[in-house]
Order: C-alpha cells, then structure tokens, then sequence
C-alpha cells in the first residue's frame, strides 16, 4: 500500500537530490535547471530535509527508503 502522499515525498526526495546534484549544491544553478523560483526551490528543499543552504543530502530522520523498497 503506498499511499499518493507517501509516493509524491518520495519522488520530490529523488529529484532534489538529482538536482542538486547536478547543480552542484548551487540553489541558484537548480532553480534555473528546473525553472522553480529560487525562493520556492528553498522552500521545498527544507520541507524534504535538505539543507537548503548548501543542497546537503536529507537529514537521517528523513531520509529515502530506497532499502527497503
């Protein structure tokens, strides 16, 4: 059972992680790669657990499930 919610968070985890990757952990680089308005893109970092300062990973307490997936 994976509920739609649970599913979205998951995804959202995934590309930011990509996309910060990608940009190299500069928020402005990942703003324009996705066309997300920086301030949205912080946003959205920090309510997935990323720093958004810096793009570091998710904290622990809210990291991915992929093992257990």
């Amino acid at each position: 059972d994976l509920a739609f919610r649970t599913a979205k968070q998951h995804f959202e985890r995934r590309y930011l992680s990509e996309l910060m990757a990608i940009a190299r952990g500069n928020l402005s680089e990942a703003a324009r790669r996705s066309n997300i308005d920086r301030s949205n893109l912080r946003r959205l970092l920090r309510r997935n657990g990323f720093d958004a300062t810096g793009g570091a990973a998710p904290r622990d307490d809210l990291a991915s499930d992929d093992e257990t997936a």
